[in-house]
């Protein structure tokens, strides 16, 4: 039976402390009454789990005697591991418990079962084994092999990649992208009768953080967004905190601000100082990496140009807080003219 553990360790159970330490390197805190199958699955993790891999999968195989079992079955020789060398992904890896050196074989295949019945081909599909895919960061462990998944246990990875600002406007494009811009069936409902809802902020807000944090969550990010946290200087919008794989945490990574621009150009500019304002205190209370400001215009036709609405605002707040604009549609008809 597949069981998803969350992992902890005394030297017969795994657990999340001891593998987050594993993957940060700190190899030699293996438990010494570690089995050889256990410490097989942290290493292997630890050098799959350290490369910069965000999909793909490879398939390690545990064997104390790595050339002589290859044979003649076209396996190279990989070594020092560990150490980043050699590649990984859509291989097998035949390597001992410190899974540092050993054999490697492409994948003939793409498909994981036929990656399977390739590795069982080989005379491998009894042998312990781990299996790291990279888009999901997760390690699936087969103690008696591939051939027998009775006591397959998989376990999640986070990353300990910090949390960027180029990341955030990434995924508010996506949002844009998806459900913003085009005020048609599937979107968020800015929109009724043609006029725009009485409280379109929350109703963005919302929106926005419930899809930012789906996204770090497929990606098993640990990252959390809070909405309307109070500081010193009022209450931000959206903040990112994130925890890390050494247990600190979590920290404040960067504050979101929104302001939704109705026109004139006067009220709008005025509206951006204030996100500006809000942004540049906000970072500055928190003592936090970035911070944003998010304008989304609803004026008819709206527009994503930002030069009128940046003229003249102080330069410690545009040097402190990135600006973004975007164009909500009023109906489908004036997006579609607009494209």
């Amino acid at each position: 039976m597949t069981e998803n553990v969350e992992i902890d360790l005394d030297g017969s159970t795994l657990d999340a402390s001891l593998l987050k330490s594993v993957v940060l390197k700190e190899i030699d805190q293996i438990p010494s009454d570690f089995d050889d199958q256990r410490r097989f699955l942290l290493a292997a993790t630890r050098a799959a789990a350290t490369r910069p891999y965000d999909k793909g999968f490879c398939i390690f195989i545990y064997s104390e005697c790595a050339a002589n079992e290859a044979g003649e079955q076209g396996f190279q020789r990989i070594a020092h591991i560990q150490d980043g060398y050699g590649e990984l992904i859509s291989n097998f890896v035949l390597t001992n418990r410190d899974a540092n050196n050993g054999m490697r074989r492409e994948f003939s295949a793409t498909d994981p079962a036929e990656i399977f019945t390739e590795l069982e081909s080989t005379g491998f599909g009894g042998h312990c084994t781990v299996v790291w895919d990279a888009s999901c960061r997760t390690a699936s462990f087969y103690p008696n092999g591939v051939e027998d998944d009775s006591e397959m246990e998989r376990f999640i990875v986070p990353a300990d990649k910090e949390l960027s600002q180029d990341e955030v406007c990434a995924v508010l494009d996506e949002a844009y992208r998806d459900n913003l811009n085009n005020p048609s069936g599937g979107t968020i409902k800015l929109w009724k009768k043609n006029s725009l809802i009485p409280r379109a902020e929350e109703v963005i807000e919302s929106h926005l953080r419930g899809q930012i944090s789906m996204f770090f969550r497929a990606q098993k990010r640990p990252i959390i967004v809070q909405a309307q946290v109070p500081t010193q200087a009022g209450r931000t919008d959206l903040m990112f905190l994130q925890r890390t794989l050494k247990g600190d945490g979590p920290t404040v990574q960067g504050v979101l601000e929104l302001k939704v621009l109705r026109g004139p150009v006067s009220k709008d500019k005025k509206d951006t100082a204030d996100g500006l304002k809000q942004g540049f205190e906000y970072r500055s209370a928190w003592e936090c990496p970035f911070a944003t400001l998010a304008l989304f215009d609803v004026t008819q036709p709206p527009s994503d140009d930002l030069t009128l609405v940046l003229k003249g605002q102080p330069k410690k707040y545009l040097n402190e807080v990135r600006v973004r604009r975007f164009a909500l549609y009023g109906s489908p008809a004036a997006w579609r003219n607009a494209a």
